[in-house]
């Protein structure tokens, strides 16, 4: 298949010329629909983010929101542990995370991830003059992508994942995409099943690493424990009441948590049920 200068193949230029085209055609519509909703205005800071000022290069790390961003915490720690000198540059793509960036994600300093179009991802790489791009999760987009190695940018995947809901999608979408995730410098997933699906969509299985969970990085292995006892009054339970939690909840976990609580509590009578469900935003 014939080659253009970058290396890439005519096909695949093809196809990211109409995903440019798309993404163009879709730029006044959606800077219309942002306008008129004002619970979503706030997202009208991806066309063009600002970049506050650095004292040097960032490592730029891009948590696309609230859980992604908790997620990120300890390594931006590591980040700032092992080189205090670097600032990191942390890039969300929702409102709400957006917002906990802003109100604190350890030492690092927050802005908007542009809009995956290549002007305004040229124009952030140029601003921000980052070190090296490193992305929590699956938030691979192909501008993001492409013009960060183009300015020879590493970029890496950390927690990786590709859930059996989104997988399908990837594969229907890898005549776009593998060329974009060649492009990937390394990539530490949770398992082997993500990271047999990270080599299938085009990672060379020399750049993919099994590296666990970073979540469970960002448990607290310290408890206040004045303000867990609060927290029990608060609720109703006293200091020794044993309590069965099912914490971050996804729309269907409850049905599992009613059907493995009637199973219990004939057999744990002076056990309580607790069910803390999960945030989900856009």
């Amino acid at each position: 298949m014939r080659r253009t200068a970058h290396g890439l193949s005519a096909f695949f230029t093809m196809r990211y010329f109409l995903y440019n085209l798309l993404t163009a055609l879709a730029e006044p519509p959606a800077r219309l629909w942002l306008a008129l909703h004002p619970r979503h205005r706030a997202l009208r800071g991806r066309f063009h983010p600002v970049i506050p000022p650095l004292d040097a290069r960032p490592v730029w790390v891009h948590a696309c929101s609230v859980g992604e961003i908790n997620t990120a915490r300890p390594l931006i720690r590591g980040l700032k542990d092992a080189r205090p000198d670097r600032p990191v540059l942390l890039t969300t793509s929702t409102k709400t995370g957006h917002e906990m960036a802003q109100k604190g994600a350890g030492d690092a300093v927050p802005a908007w991830l542009p809009f995956d179009r290549p002007r305004a991802v040229r124009r952030f790489i140029r601003e921000a003059r980052p070190l090296a791009l490193v992305i929590l999760e699956t938030e691979i987009w192909p501008n993001l992508v492409r013009e960060a190695r183009r300015a020879g940018i590493p970029v890496v995947v950390v927690n990786g994942r590709i859930s059996p809901r989104k997988y399908p999608s990837y594969r229907r979408w890898r005549a776009l995409l593998r060329p974009v995730f060649r492009q990937l410098s390394a990539v530490g997933v949770q398992n082997e099943v993500y990271a047999a699906r990270f080599t299938e969509l085009g990672v060379s299985p020399e750049a993919v690493r099994v590296t666990g969970n970073l979540k469970f990085e960002s448990v607290a292995t310290e408890v206040d424990r004045r303000a867990l006892l609060d927290l029990r009054l608060a609720c109703g339970y006293g200091p020794q009441t044993p309590l069965l939690v099912f914490g971050s909840t996804r729309p269907g976990d409850e049905a599992l948590a009613a059907q493995s609580w009637r199973v219990l509590r004939d057999r744990f009578p002076e056990w309580r049920l607790v069910v803390a469900p999960g945030i989900c935003s856009v």
